[in-house]
């Protein structure tokens, strides 16, 4: 699931990068679980039930035909070894202008976010408990208004450092 995960993030233009998302697996657990089964979830080591030379082989992805840990998942099961169920939780970060790994996506002292397309030219922003998709017009707006908004305070920041105190009405330096 892992590799699956960083291969899709890979695949969005531009990639991305691997601290800007993190996965966890969270165990299902029945309601009358007893503290030791829960203990054993959280435990959970799926590395048991493969060979670790097979667990060392390159997974197959993007392809129709099923990977080796697919075949051997199945196998399992046909034997009667069920392994624990889990909640894949993908988590992606907040942006953050300041980390160092981050400067690629970033031009001049403008620290915006940066915009993911998938591998159809989608953008997808969370917006108010949903995912919405963004048209590129709808993108180009929001990065226009983003900037206006980053030079508009510092502009006025300049202007209250050259003039302090002094109300400057009509002057309109941002036009």
């Amino acid at each position: 699931m892992v590799v699956a995960v960083d291969d899709l993030m890979s695949r969005y233009t531009p990639p991305v990068a691997s601290h800007r998302y993190k996965i966890r697996f969270i165990p299902v657990v029945q309601r009358d679980a007893t503290e030791e089964q829960i203990e054993t979830l959280c435990n959970y080591d799926s590395s048991i039930h493969i060979d670790p030379d097979v667990r060392l082989k390159p997974h197959i992805l993007r392809m129709s035909n099923y990977c080796w840990c697919d075949r051997d998942h199945i196998a399992r099961i046909n034997s009667k070894i069920l392994s624990p169920d889990f909640v894949v939780e993908i988590t992606i970060k907040p942006w953050d202008p300041s980390d160092l790994r981050n400067q690629q996506y970033t031009k001049a002292d403008l620290k915006l976010p940066a915009v993911h397309e998938d591998e159809e030219g989608n953008c997808y922003f969370r917006q108010q408990g949903s995912v919405v998709c963004y048209s590129l017009q709808d993108v180009i707006q929001n990065t226009k208004r983003e900037v206006h908004d980053h030079y508009t305070q510092q502009i006025e920041k300049l202007k209250e450092e050259l003039f302090p105190g002094v109300q400057l009405q009509g002057l309109n330096l941002t036009s």
